[in-house]
C-alpha cells in the first residue's frame, strides 16, 4: 500500500499497467486510496474545528505522503479503470460483481423517480456484451505445479511403503517433503497480486494445480503402474519407487537418485 502511495507517476503508470492486472484489483486499490483522501479529509475537519487528534489521525494527517498526490493518483486509475472496461477486458468474475453493482445504482435510481445518466446505461451495455477473459496466471505457476508434482509423489511413495522402512534413497527423498511444502508456500504467496481479493487468489490457484495430475499408485507387482507423465517415480521390484525426482528414466544403481536439496534454490 505504501509503495502504491508513494510512487511516482510514471512508477504509478506501471503499477496500474503491470501489478493491477484486473479490474477487481484496480478497483480494490482506487477504493483504498479513495478511503484515505475521505479520512484526511474527516480529520482536517477536526483540526479545523480544534478537536483533539488521536496518536493514529495525528501520524495520518502529518505524513508525509502529500493528500494531493493521492488525489492525483486517483483520477489517473479511475481513468485508467474506465478504459478497461471500455476495452473490454473485464474476467468473468469482474463482469458479474461490476454488473450486478451497475444495476443496483440503477434501480435506486428509477426507484428515486429520476433519469438514469446516459453514461450509466452506455456502460452497463458494454460491460453485458462484454466477452469475459481468462485470469492472469500466477507469477510463480511453474514453480507451485512442480514443488506440488513432487509433494504428491511422495505421498504416493509413502503410501507405496504401508509403513515399511524403505531405501536409503527413498527415506532420503521421504526427508525432504518438508523443504517442498515450504517452497510451495513461498512461492504461493509471493504470487498473490496486488489488492487482490481472496477469491479471485483461489480461482487462479486452482487453475494452476489442475494441471498437476495425481500420481498412479504403485500395484506391487512389479511390472508397472507407477505413472509415465513427467516426474512421476519408476516402482522398483519390491512394489516401491526408488526416486521421486528422475523423471521417468530407469532407476539407477543406489545412490544415483536425484537430489531435490535445492528446493530453495530458485526463490529470490
Amino acid at each position: 500500500q505504501r509503495r502504491l502511495l508513494r510512487s511516482s507517476d510514471e512508477q504509478f503508470e506501471r503499477i496500474c499497467d503491470e501489478a493491477l492486472m484486473t479490474y477487481g484489483q484496480k478497483k480494490n486499490a482506487l477504493d483504498f486510496m479513495k478511503a484515505r483522501v475521505a479520512k484526511w479529509n474527516e480529520i482536517d475537519e477536526k483540526v479545523r474545528n480544534c478537536e483533539q487528534l488521536s496518536p493514529e489521525e495525528d501520524k495520518l494527517y502529518n505524513s508525509d505522503i502529500d493528500i494531493t498526490s493521492i488525489e492525483a493518483k486517483d483520477k489517473v486509475l479511475s481513468a485508467k479503470i474506465q478504459e478497461f472496461i471500455e476495452k473490454g477486458q473485464l474476467s468473468a468474475h469482474d463482469q458479474k460483481n461490476l454488473l450486478a453493482t451497475l444495476e443496483g445504482k440503477l434501480a435506486q435510481i428509477e426507484k428515486s423517480g429520476k433519469k438514469a445518466p446516459a453514461k450509466l446505461l452506455e456502460t452497463i451495455k458494454q460491460v453485458k456484451e462484454c466477452d469475459p477473459k481468462p485470469l492472469p496466471p500466477l507469477r510463480h505457476a511453474e514453480k507451485i505445479k512442480e514443488h506440488s508434482r513432487k509433494i504428491a509423489q511422495l505421498k504416493s511413495l509413502e503410501a507405496s511403503l504401508k509403513g515399511k522402512l524403505g531405501t536409503i534413497e527413498q527415506t532420503r527423498a521421504l526427508a525432504e517433503e518438508p523443504l517442498h511444502k515450504e517452497a510451495l508456500e513461498t512461492f504461493t504467496q509471493k504470487s498473490r497480486g496486488w489488492f487482490e481479493s481472496e477469491d479471485v487468489f483461489q480461482q487462479r490457484l486452482e487453475a494452476c494445480l489442475k494441471s498437476v495430475a495425481a500420481p498412479k499408485r504403485s500395484s506391487g507387482s512389479g511390472s508397472g503402474g507407477g505413472g509415465g507423465g513427467k516426474g512421476a517415480g519408476r516402482p522398483s521390484s519390491s512394489g516401491g519407487f526408488t526416486t521421486v525426482s528422475g523423471g521417468a528414466r530407469p532407476a539407477k544403481a543406489k545412490g544415483a537418485a536425484a537430489s531435490t536439496r535445492n528446493a530453495f534454490g530458485a526463490l529470490g
